[in-house]
């Protein structure tokens, strides 16, 4: 089940797609949704996101700045390792909803996330995320 939120996983029939990703008008003031989820209200309660990057040899950070518009809950991984949550309890499947509601603001919401070192290695990092 959670074998998406590693670097090995092969994400290659993974659809690409735009962020940010919403449903329902637009996110922040001047931020249009660059991939809109019209299908999701009503049909399914959360969004699987994931992302490779690369970390130089000796850049490893021991600081995470997030930056998201939620509506209503978040899980962050980076290589497996669970580094955030909001409005999320337990083990996340498919069909898990928020455990509460957000102030459903629309607005940029940026959090620093530290002793997070551990999480990441040299060369290629994936940061999943499980939106809801």
């Amino acid at each position: 089940m959670d074998a998406w939120r590693l670097p090995e996983y092969n994400a290659a029939a993974w659809e690409m797609e735009k962020l940010p990703v919403g449903f329902g008008g637009v996110g922040s003031p001047g931020v249009e949704w660059s991939t809109e989820l019209a299908d999701m209200q009503s049909s399914y309660s959360s969004v699987f996101l994931r992302r490779e990057f690369e970390v130089a040899p000796g850049e490893i950070p021991s600081v995470l700045q997030l930056g998201y518009i939620i509506d209503d809950g978040i899980v962050v991984w980076i290589n497996g390792t669970e580094v955030f949550r909001l409005n999320v309890t337990g083990e996340p499947s498919f069909d898990t909803v928020a455990s509460a509601s957000s102030k459903e603001s629309n607005t940029l919401t940026k959090t620093e996330v530290t002793g997070v070192a551990g999480a990441f290695r040299e060369g290629t990092n994936v940061i999943a995320i499980q939106a809801f």
